[in-house]
């Protein structure tokens, strides 16, 4: 594993080590897009997975897929590009016992 990639991880997996299946799937506030911290993680997980297996393919074959995108794509990432992303990023997810504080960057914490 990359040393960084290790660096960022390691202290959140100390913190999620003495949380139990219960405590992670404890619902946050209602409200629709809302996930507990076990489909976070699922999230991430499946993510790092599927970007890992992506890049070993391209770097076995020495072919990366040319991405082609229709106009509509196009389209929706020069407005996402131009206006921002009009979603907000949680402060802190709550579980239980315990609370993270910036989960996506704790160097803005």
């Amino acid at each position: 594993m990359h040393p960084v990639l290790k660096s960022a991880l390691e202290p959140l997996a100390g913190r999620i080590a003495t949380l139990s299946l219960e405590e992670a799937q404890i619902a946050p506030l209602p409200g629709q897009g809302r996930w507990c911290v076990q489909q976070i993680f699922e999230h991430l997980i499946l993510t790092y997975q599927l970007t890992s297996n992506s890049v070993s393919k391209q770097l076995k074959t020495g072919h990366v897929p040319r991405n082609r995108r229709n106009l509509l794509e196009f389209l929706l990432r020069v407005q996402t590009i131009a206006l921002g992303n009009t979603r907000v990023s949680p402060q802190r997810i709550y579980s239980g016992s315990w609370t993270f504080d910036c989960v996506a960057f704790p160097s803005d914490c």
